[in-house]
């Protein structure tokens, strides 16, 4: 008879009351995983945990509750993965869940593929009650994983890897950025270690108000998520994919401040484009800044543009600076 599939779940989250039935939910899912034995360690790295919550956690003999209220996310991704004693491992967000026999199918793979290091797959993608793929062109996926990250096609989602413990250790969970650590991990996995991905959904994930893909610290993460990718690179080829990340962050930041309304900073990241490899396609942004411009490229799209102050239509000439400049403002990546 073989080994039994052996699996550890780690979760990070804050404990806060709104998100305690999610939590519920996404412990729920971990233990009805049929066909492996399923274990949890929970890094609870809220500042404020909700008092009960964590009683329960604390007392729940089906897990491990680890408590690191200064621990960011990535800490706390590092901290889970020091706590794996099985076979192999795997993330879920507190508001995720696994479907059933999601970690059984992952784990029977790399128990058939000795040289597989991870083993990540497709899953579900709930908003406003509808449900559609996470990664709806998995048809697509090559075997140039590595490749495939530097394109902003991410392939591996925070709850849809499962690892082999003793070839993914603490070292490509160390020193991760606050945000877009995935597409981090992913990156460090398929530069130095044999991959698949699979198109089965063995994942839900939800849509929350409290997504953080937004923020500034989100926005500007890309950055550092390009510049650890250098570090963590192994192929000469690869570099110039790598600087032109680095440049996409760099717009992607200079658009995300240009429509908050930070024109400052907005500049700040301009500079740094265009003085990078490949920003000299950049150049014609600067009319948007110019004209001080916060609407985003649809809107500019829809009307026709102007400059601030009463009934001042913009110069046909800059105009048509701004349109070139329209047209390069990329959509924000996929990581």
């Amino acid at each position: 008879m073989s080994e039994a599939l052996s699996v550890t779940t780690i979760i990070r989250t804050a404990a806060a009351p709104a998100r305690a039935r999610l939590l519920e939910r996404a412990l729920a899912s971990v233990f009805a995983q049929e066909g492996v034995n399923s274990q949890c360690v929970v890094v609870v790295n809220g500042a404020c945990p909700d008092p009960a919550i964590l009683a329960r956690l604390q007392n729940d003999g089906r897990l491990t509750c680890i408590v690191e209220p200064q621990a960011g996310k990535a800490e706390a991704t590092a901290i889970g993965r020091l706590a794996v004693r099985t076979e192999f491992f795997t993330f879920l967000d507190d508001d995720d869940e696994f479907l059933p026999g999601g970690l059984a199918l992952r784990a029977r793979v790399l128990r058939a593929n000795p040289e597989l290091a991870c083993v990540a797959t497709n899953g579900e993608y709930v908003r406003d009650g509808r449900v559609e793929h996470v990664f709806r062109k998995s048809t697509r996926i090559a075997k140039d994983y590595a490749g495939l990250v530097l394109r902003h096609r991410n392939w591996l989602a925070s709850c849809g890897g499962t690892f082999r413990s003793a070839q993914v250790g603490i070292e490509y969970f160390l020193d991760l950025p606050p945000h877009r650590e995935w597409t981090l991990i992913a990156y460090r996995l398929a530069s130095h270690l044999p991959v698949r991905f699979l198109d089965v959904a063995t994942y839900r994930v939800h849509s929350t108000p409290q997504s953080q893909s937004k923020t500034q610290t989100y926005v500007e993460s890309g950055v550092e998520v390009a510049r650890a990718m250098m570090a963590w690179n192994t192929r000469a080829r690869r570099i110039p994919a790598i600087l032109r990340c680095e440049n996409d962050a760099y717009r992607l930041a200079c658009s995300h401040h240009r429509v908050t309304g930070d024109i400052a900073r907005a500049w700040h990241y301009y500079r740094k484009s265009i003085m990078s490899p490949f920003g000299v396609t950049f150049l014609p942004y600067a009319a948007l800044l110019l004209a001080r411009e916060r609407r985003p490229v649809p809107d500019l799209f829809a009307r026709r543009a102007r400059v601030p102050g009463p009934n001042r239509a913009m110069p046909l000439w800059l105009l048509a600076i701004l349109a070139i400049g329209i047209l390069l403002e990329e959509p924000p990546p996929q990581w």
